[in-house]
């Protein structure tokens, strides 16, 4: 089975901190809370590896890290990028499926 890429809505829930900043935490809430690392140790600490060799580094979302444990899987499709000083800069999930969905989702 292939995977096939597109746009999808997933719920991600900053939580705000008692700091004043933003948020401290990075939650998936579909069904239940999961937690996600906000930073690149964090991230090793929860057994979370780099996709890419060394530090590589996409210039537009920044390093890709996956779930060691599984790997991308159809439970596990959540792929976080984090800049080079450590913070997560964004949140991509694969689709996997047997079709390719007609046409564009996003007209741009």
């Amino acid at each position: 089975m292939k995977p096939t890429m597109m746009l999808v809505t997933l719920a991600m829930v900053v939580v705000p901190s008692t700091a004043g900043g933003i948020g401290d935490r990075l939650l998936r809430t579909f069904t239940q809370y999961v937690p996600y690392p906000v930073t690149m140790q964090e991230a090793t600490n929860m057994g979370w590896k780099p996709m890419t060799t060394g530090s590589d580094c996409d210039p537009r979302y920044g390093i890709p890290y996956v779930n060691a444990s599984v790997g991308l899987t159809r439970h596990e499709p959540t792929i976080l990028y984090f800049t080079p000083g450590g913070n997560v800069s964004g949140v991509t999930v694969d689709v996997f499926g047997d079709k390719t969905p007609p046409g564009r989702l996003v007209e741009g």
